[in-house]
């Protein structure tokens, strides 16, 4: 009725693809923004819980759509799914700490991948899993520089941080940067947790 009063009937009717357009926008806007407010209210009554229907196992086995080449010494198989250079390099020094057990290049999508599941709908799949020997998990996301400061990592940072607060004890959630890296190994391979 507002748009009838500013606009004809004819020129509403030409732009009706971006009218549907702007309001799945708008309604898609307002959902995320409710859901984020409804989480964090949960989250402050402890509501908020690991879901004991999604427990995660350890996988014997994981489908590699773009196995990597590189074989790893602690890498929970023999191959790990694809990495790009800073991966790499996170890989590799993760591969060399003598206090890891195990690590895991965890495969995005996977019905055996691990996730953390937040307010938005879609799961979050943090990129690497790593046990050490005194078995504390560190669950590992890296980004680049390009991706720094973008709504999506901080939405990962933000979930990940409270997945490792309600696990508590053993369990750590760190967003791995080129700049932050040595100290990131550092912390794995010093046992803090």
């Amino acid at each position: 009725e507002m748009l009838l009063k500013k606009h004809s009937l004819e020129i509403l009717f030409s732009q009706k693809f971006s009218l549907r357009d702007s309001l799945r926008r708008l309604v898609q806007t307002l959902l995320s923004e409710q859901a984020e407010k409804t989480f964090q209210v949960l989250l402050q009554q402890k509501k908020i819980t690991l879901s004991k229907k999604d427990v995660w196992h350890v996988p014997s086995e994981m489908t590699l759509l773009h196995p990597q080449q590189e074989p790893f010494k602690k890498h929970l198989f023999d191959r790990c799914d694809d990495l790009n250079g800073e991966e790499m390099s996170l890989s590799k020094q993760i591969d060399n700490c003598d206090e890891v057990e195990w690590w895991l290049r965890n495969v995005v999508q996977d019905p055996d991948g691990f996730f953390i599941q937040g307010y938005r709908s879609s799961r979050f799949y943090p990129d690497f899993i790593v046990r050490t020997k005194k078995g504390a998990w560190w669950v590992l996301e890296y980004k680049g520089a390009d991706r720094l400061g973008s709504i999506d990592t901080s939405y990962k940072e933000q979930i990940g941080q409270i997945w490792a607060s309600i696990c508590g004890k053993g369990h750590a959630f760190r967003l791995v940067t080129a700049e932050n890296m040595p100290n990131v190994i550092e912390d794995i391979c010093s046992h803090l947790t």
